[in-house]
């Protein structure tokens, strides 16, 4: 853990995993770009036709960005034809299956981790896992996410399958790492807290 200034001068701890993603960012070629990501499957349900449409309209007035997608699945090569059509080619990178030990540093890599759409009765484990890495979240509003994550303090919380939402709520985020800094501390220790095993035994 560090302290950092935040812009209204108040101190404010912040949560470092100790895995570091820069070796990730380097093997892609990302660099310094600010990063945003999924791990999972690749299905139809998980919305990342959705992130895709948001991460095209964001890269028309911005250059400093790259979507990780890290996964496989059957709709990987729609995806990559997606990416290719758009003019993305460069601006994202699709993992393909990685070896589970090795998912936390893709993670890593991210400033900011999506869940872009999820079935009603889902928790995500991906959602816990950005959590405990302490990464800056965004996700759907919906009453099963709501259980998991308090919306601007913890996590942000967009209109579920509104493009426009998710993009403005994507900007926000994009343009205030300070603000990521902070929900990644509190999402890590919201998870330390209350979604361990060990909580979740007694």
């Amino acid at each position: 853990r560090k302290i950092i200034v935040m812009p209204n001068g108040v101190d404010t701890e912040v949560f470092h995993p100790a895995i570091d993603g820069q070796e990730v960012r380097k093997r892609l070629g990302i660099g310094q770009k600010t990063v945003i990501g999924f791990t999972g499957i690749l299905r139809p349900w998980h919305g990342l036709d959705l992130l895709l449409q948001a991460f095209q309209r964001i890269c028309q007035t911005r250059n400093d960005l790259h979507l990780l997608i890290v996964g496989d699945g059957p709709i990987r090569s729609d995806l990559e034809k997606t990416v290719a059509n758009n003019g993305l080619s460069g601006k994202v990178t699709i993992t393909g299956r990685q070896v589970h030990e090795m998912v936390r540093f893709f993670v890593a890599a991210m400033d900011i981790a999506v869940s872009p759409l999820s079935t009603f009765y889902a928790s995500p484990m991906k959602i816990i896992e950005y959590m405990a890495m302490g990464k800056a979240l965004v996700a759907p509003n919906t009453a099963n996410i709501r259980d998991i994550v308090t919306h601007e303090e913890d996590g942000i919380l967009f209109y579920p399958q509104k493009v426009d939402d998710l993009i403005q709520k994507l900007l926000f985020l994009i343009g205030d790492c300070h603000l990521r800094a902070r929900l990644g501390f509190k999402a890590r220790s919201k998870i330390e807290s209350r979604y361990t095993w060990q909580r979740n035994a007694k």
